[in-house]
């Protein structure tokens, strides 16, 4: 009769959306369950939690009942699957049943490695789309709740190392092994690009991502300043596809975790990467085994076409998941370089850039040339002001020996101290042939290539003289997917006697970068001139709005300044 009660109960209202609200058992009996509301232990039976509800919340059961008769038949299945699973749990033996939730957690865990890796928002595992997904993976597997995947990061950032040691915004060390808190962060707030295929238009947000785990070889920067270019503007405004991951590739920040590897213990060249060090780092995120590969060939060695990124590097911020645009970022150690005490903050942000210029003229030197081009565009537009101011006024080159084509509608003010500048557009052929024409007269011993298309490839070999040099530069740093090699008509290069030169990860000169920027600080009128290739610093909680509303051309000669 007892039975007969129950089914007539359950015609009111199906178990499992009973058991809904009651998702807790008791700690001391797992034949019962807790009631949310008051506290209550009752035993797991539908009339026993059916009854409690009728007597002592009427209105949690009415309000139940309304959303039981909205629901859809494919949700109320779900639902009726999960209670035959709980009730199929109860009746296994105890071995089978911590074999399965040692299974669970080993997924769990997965999960939250996943987003920490990918940089994901943290309450998509609270998405129903994302929770429905799992359940058609697999029926016994529940995602957990945000504060279970917050203990799940911590576990992962705990577990790597128990003598690690960690640093927490306030710069507090907090020592883990020893029983201290954990002060390293899990979680994080970040400017993150979200789409869904390459052709798809962005979906940029200010949201709270997980942290970066910090691996073997790693480390975990509290970000102190960012630089927001072009690339984040034109992502934030839906004009760059395809793109996933947080922005920002170019920052300075201060070292909270460190985890570097034995065999690079004291193999650092500069000065060792430390705790506490405020640090810049190389865009170009390479996996160890590129990077031993690199080191047994010669970088920059005179190739056909420019080595781009592969499937081994990325470009942080830009192909990246992870970028500077953010409260944290995990990067590897080598990508790291200690930023001396007199560079400033919003300085040690065009460090990247300078290494790049610094890497061309070191080409550009080795061929004891006079006579420069430059072309370039919109997204080149700093690099190739700096480029020319560094000839100009540390070369001691004459502006007038110094040529600029741009296909860019900037100013010609960015350029007219240090060179002369001709605006360009490299796919209109008239306007082409009618530089060409002026060949002879122009005599350009090097052009250097900043755009990186075939036309414009097309274009420096056609305008340098005879016996001349070709930089192409590596675009990985300005757009998402730039082309990995660029045909060259080779008849034209062997028979005018061409050198053609890559410019590709310039990693190795950031040292060098950091060092020219501190004599640069020596001097008001330096730290004026590129100072004004920064705008004024903006929070991090509204830099999308800034990015979405400024005039795109002053970002394309100034990088926004951005603090967490």
């Amino acid at each position: 009769m007892a039975d007969e009660t129950e089914v007539e109960t359950v015609t009111r209202i199906q178990a499992v959306d009973i058991r809904d609200l009651y998702p807790e058992l008791a700690p001391e009996d797992a034949t019962s369950r807790v009631c949310l509301l008051c506290g209550a232990k009752l035993k797991d039976k539908t009339h026993n939690l059916t009854r409690h509800l009728e007597r002592h919340h009427a209105g949690a059961l009415l309000q139940l009942l309304e959303q039981r008769n909205q629901a859809s038949p494919s949700v109320l299945a779900t639902r009726t699957r999960r209670a035959q699973q709980e009730k199929t749990a109860a009746r296994q033996p105890v071995g089978p049943v911590e074999d399965a939730l040692l299974k669970a957690g080993d997924a769990k865990l997965a999960l939250a490695r996943w987003l920490a890796q990918e940089q994901l928002p943290v309450d998509l595992i609270e998405k129903s789309g994302f929770r429905e997904f799992m359940e058609a993976l697999n029926e016994q597997f529940s995602p957990p709740k945000q504060e279970e995947l917050r203990e799940l990061l911590e576990t992962l950032v705990a577990g790597k190392d128990d003598t690690k040691l960690s640093v927490d915004s306030n710069c507090t060390i907090t020592d883990v092994g020893g029983g201290g808190s954990l002060a390293s962060a899990v979680e994080m707030m970040a400017l993150r690009a979200t789409c869904r295929c390459n052709e798809d238009t962005p979906l940029v947000a200010y949201s709270r991502v997980a942290c970066g785990i910090v691996e073997s070889g790693d480390a975990k920067v509290r970000v102190l300043r960012a630089a927001a270019s072009l690339f984040d503007v034109q992502t934030c405004r839906g004009r760059v596809l395809g793109k996933n991951g947080v922005l920002g590739r170019s920052f300075v920040g201060v070292v909270t975790e460190l985890q570097p590897p034995v065999s690079m213990i004291g193999a650092v060249d500069g000065t060792p990467v430390e705790l506490l060090t405020k640090v810049v780092a190389s865009p170009y995120l390479t996996s160890i085994s590129q990077q031993q590969q690199e080191q047994n060939h010669q970088p920059n060695h005179a190739e056909p076409y420019p080595q781009s990124s592969n499937n081994s590097s990325s470009c942080l911020g830009v192909s990246a998941s992870s970028g500077a645009l953010a409260e944290y970022i995990v990067l590897p150690v080598s990508n790291l370089c200690v930023v001396p005490a007199d560079v400033p903050d919003d300085l040690a942000l065009l460090a990247d850039d300078v290494a790049v210029v610094l890497s061309i003229v070191s080409e550009l030197q080795r061929r004891h040339v006079t006579n420069v081009a430059i072309l370039s565009d919109g997204p080149a537009t700093i690099l190739s002001s700096l480029l020319a101011r560094y000839l100009h006024q540390d070369l001691q080159a004459p502006a007038h020996n110094l040529h600029v084509f741009s296909t860019s509608t900037t100013e010609n003010s960015v350029w007219s101290p240090l060179a002369s500048f001709t605006p360009l557009d490299i796919y209109q052929p008239a306007a082409v042939a009618h530089v060409l024409s002026q060949q002879t007269e122009l005599a350009l011993d090097a052009v250097v290539d900043l755009i990186g298309s075939e036309t414009s490839a097309e274009f420096a070999t056609s305008l340098v003289q005879s016996m001349g040099c070709v930089l192409l530069v590596d675009r990985s740093r300005l757009e998402l997917r730039p082309r990995a090699s660029v045909a060259l008509d080779m008849n034209a290069v062997v028979v005018r006697e061409l050198e053609v030169v890559s410019v590709h990860d310039c990693r190795s000169h950031l040292d060098a970068a950091l060092e020219y920027l501190a004599t640069q600080v020596q001097s008001q009128q330096c730290v004026a001139e590129l100072r004004a290739y920064l705008l004024g610093g903006v929070a991090l909680s509204h830099a999308l709005l800034e990015l979405q509303t400024m005039p795109e051309d002053a970002i394309a000669e100034r990088y926004l300044q951005v603090v967490p």
